[in-house]
């Protein structure tokens, strides 16, 4: 009799981890199709209300993280001169800023006595060694005298250098230079005072209520005289600012000049015919850095009607690398705060503060 073989041992059990897969296999085909209706449901929802589709913010998201690479490769222009290595907007960050990238953002504002100086805020109280109030109820003389600090974020605690004109700082550049003139409008808490008189066609409608900001067209005409005298061309000049009437005294000198409405990402829930609305009479549009990453789309149609972005204010890798992602088109152009001369430079905390630019193709 042969003999009885040993029982089969019993099958083995699949791992738990087969049993996990197969159970998230099932649920995909049974959640595919409900997800792709919300995503469908979501684009159309989106598109209805004129913002961003999800496809178009995932996939600025996945180039944020590094999965994808950016639309855009940034050049440079120089934030106020090159503040990460002088004091903001003073002569000589306005000369490294142009050795290093041949193209500097400077700020524009106006003294009593109707001449042009370089200054981003409406008082010299924070920025000032020696002065206080209004730039422009300052007398030129008062300015002259002013010493303006630089940036303790750039090593620049207890230097400080003097206030630039706008004309000597042109005639230093000249039209080997490209300028971005940021027109500050004059502010007056009281109103308009007596004797400033604004272009035909500007007002101060869109001035926020009660804090005096105008549109200072006596501004407007000593840049054009500082442009005269330095022999600048305005085809070599981008004009920005926070207020369409500023532009409109620009315009209105100029018809044919590069003027960009400013706007900050706290207009990046405005529907997209209204941001385009908001950017249409000009040139383009000079957008927050946040903005320009919420808002590719707006971007994206800037871009198609051959208007410019301008990029502000880049202060670290992730938002160079946002503004990179959220950007299309080719031409990239980043005001950077500090850079090596002749060349490109990555960004790092001791290079300051940056700031970029998007022209259209």
């Amino acid at each position: 009799m042969p003999p009885v073989p040993p029982p089969l041992p019993p099958p083995l059990s699949p791992p738990r981890s087969a049993a996990r897969l197969r159970l998230a296999w099932l649920l995909c085909r049974r959640l595919a199709l409900p997800a792709a209706a919300a995503a469908a449901a979501a684009t159309a929802v989106a598109a209805a209300a004129g913002y961003p589709s999800p496809a178009t913010l995932a996939a600025t998201a996945l180039c944020m993280a590094g999965v994808a690479p950016p639309r855009s490769v940034p050049a440079g222009v120089g934030h106020r001169g090159a503040e990460g290595s002088a004091v903001e907007n003073s002569l000589p960050a306005l000369a490294a800023g142009a050795a290093a990238v041949g193209s500097v953002e400077t700020d524009v504002t106006l003294s009593a006595e109707g001449t042009a100086w370089l200054f981003h805020d409406d008082t010299l109280d924070a920025m000032a060694a020696n002065g206080a109030g209004p730039a422009c109820a300052a007398t030129d003389a008062a300015l002259r005298r002013v010493a303006v600090h630089g940036g303790a974020a750039f090593g620049l605690a207890g230097v400080t250098a003097p206030l630039a004109e706008l004309t000597p700082a042109l005639a230093a550049g000249g039209d080997a230079v490209e300028w971005m003139l940021d027109i500050k409008t004059c502010r007056w808490p009281g109103g308009l005072p007596p004797g400033v008189a604004l272009p035909p066609g500007v007002t101060v409608d869109d001035a926020p209520a009660g804090d005096g900001r105008v549109a200072c067209g006596p501004l407007v005409e000593a840049v054009a005289g500082s442009l005269a005298a330095a022999n600048v061309s305005t085809d070599r000049v981008v004009f920005t600012s926070t207020q369409a009437s500023a532009l409109g005294a620009v315009r209105h000198r100029w018809p044919t000049a590069a003027a960009v409405l400013s706007r900050d990402a706290k207009v990046a829930w405005w529907r997209r015919r209204t941001l385009e609305a908001e950017f249409a009479p000009w040139t383009g549009g000079a957008l927050e850095w946040r903005l320009v990453v919420a808002r590719p789309d707006v971007v994206a149609s800037i871009n198609a009607r051959g208007g410019r972005v301008y990029g502000w204010t880049v202060r670290s890798d992730g938002a160079w690398r946002g503004v990179a992602c959220g950007g299309r088109g080719g031409g990239l152009r980043a005001t950077r705060s500090a850079w090596p001369r002749g060349g490109r430079a990555s960004e790092s905390r001791s290079g300051g503060m940056y700031s970029m630019t998007i022209t259209g193709q």
